[in-house]
């Protein structure tokens, strides 16, 4: 099958995937975040859980008109079955070692935003790590070990209930312990993201509007 999937969980569904984006279009997109890398936010704070560095990939400076990340975006949203507006700006992160992001939930979108709740995270890995640096599913006891290509695609909503989050899937980014790990989080939302966003209909769009982790 295309990008060899894995099912690491059926309850919920978590997929891995092999190769989903080249070793060209890895190094592209670390390149795009050059210098723009600034200290992570969790939720839309600086937090000592989340010590990574972070680049939003958004219009301001030509980012999503990347073809690289152009053809990624579409390839990403196909699998996961969405439109492509529905998805976020690529963030692209930088952990060097020592650095981590502690056990987390990606649902921190509101249903009452334009966006509505985030119903999936598209993570892919953009380099190999010497040692650490996995991600680890608290919930599942699953970890996923880092390596260049690879992605991993879970819910952050009941897929019941799209209004409560899926209390299985907090997940943690692992200590690294040797070399440099490059990532990246395509978040995907039950409704059309881009349009309000770039409309400025929105004043919480990218903010913590969900509390009920």
């Amino acid at each position: 099958a295309e990008y060899s999937p894995t099912l690491l969980s059926s309850e919920p569904y978590v997929v891995q995937f092999e190769g989903l984006i080249s070793p060209a279009e890895a190094e592209r997109m670390v390149e795009l975040a050059g210098e723009k890398l600034e200290r992570s936010l969790a939720g839309d704070q600086l937090s000592p859980v989340r010590t990574s560095t972070q680049y939003w990939c958004g219009d301001e400076d030509g980012c999503t008109r990347d073809p690289t990340i152009d053809a990624i975006t579409k390839r990403m949203t196909r699998i996961a079955g969405v439109p492509e507006e529905n998805a976020e700006y690529f963030q692209i992160l930088k952990y060097e070692p020592g650095q981590f992001y502690r056990t987390h939930h990606d649902q921190q979108s509101a249903h009452w935003t334009p966006q509505g709740v985030r119903v999936y995270t598209f993570f892919v890995y953009l380099s190999d790590v010497e040692a650490g640096g996995g991600t680890r599913f608290t919930d599942l006891g699953i970890t996923v070990t880092p390596k260049l290509g690879r992605a991993v695609l879970w819910p952050s909503v009941l897929d019941s209930d799209l209004l409560t989050g899926e209390p299985k899937t907090h997940h943690e980014a692992v200590t690294v312990e040797a070399g440099v790990k490059y990532a990246a989080n395509l978040w995907i939302h039950l409704y059309d993201f881009k349009s309000p966003s770039r409309a400025g209909e929105c004043p919480f769009l990218g903010q913590n509007t969900h509390n009920g982790r």
